[in-house]
């Protein structure tokens, strides 16, 4: 089995959107702490650059969470 990850797939399908998968370079240095943002305004998931595979997995899966939850609108 090898140890280079997949490439990080540049859209992904969250219900009937397709959301865009963005890289920044200098998101986690913008004070937040944050490796990835959801954006729902652009349909976008941010993933921090500097983050090793793991990390960026990761952060997708978490970011992902977020999308899913805003676009099928669920509630706390």
């Amino acid at each position: 089995m090898s140890d280079v990850a997949p490439p990080m797939p540049s859209v992904i399908k969250v219900g009937p959107f397709d959301v865009a998968i963005v890289r920044l370079p200098t998101l986690a240095a913008v004070g937040t702490g944050d490796y990835g943002q959801w954006r729902p305004l652009t349909l976008e998931i941010a993933i921090s650059d500097g983050l090793s595979d793991r990390q960026q997995a990761e952060t997708m899966i978490h970011e992902l969470g977020h999308a899913i939850w805003h676009v099928w609108g669920l509630r706390d």
